[in-house]
């Protein structure tokens, strides 16, 4: 992840399993997103506390989910709320 001023820029390399992805978000500011999947939503992306949370809304299907994602030395935990359903996955740096 990079900043410049009120952006912040994340790459995401899929080690050659998908194209390489790159996002540009400012904190608070709703935006376009494109899934790898090709799933379409409007994001927006805030700080609370050490989390960061995004929240998500596919507005063709009227569709919302949250990902709340915090970080512990090497380790993101990032937990995936979409209704009743929740997913919880931990990522390791390397």
């Amino acid at each position: 992840m990079a900043k410049d001023g009120d952006s912040y820029t994340v790459s995401v390399d899929f080690g050659g399993a998908l194209p390489n992805r790159s996002y540009t978000i400012k904190m608070g500011e709703t935006t376009d997103y494109s899934s790898p999947a090709g799933v379409n939503a409007k994001l927006t992306v805030v700080m609370d506390g050490d989390k960061l949370i995004e929240t998500y809304h596919n507005e063709e299907k009227n569709t919302k989910w949250t990902v709340q994602r915090t970080v512990t030395g090497n380790e993101m935990t990032a937990v995936t709320t979409l209704g009743e359903a929740t997913l919880t996955q931990g990522l390791i740096k390397v």
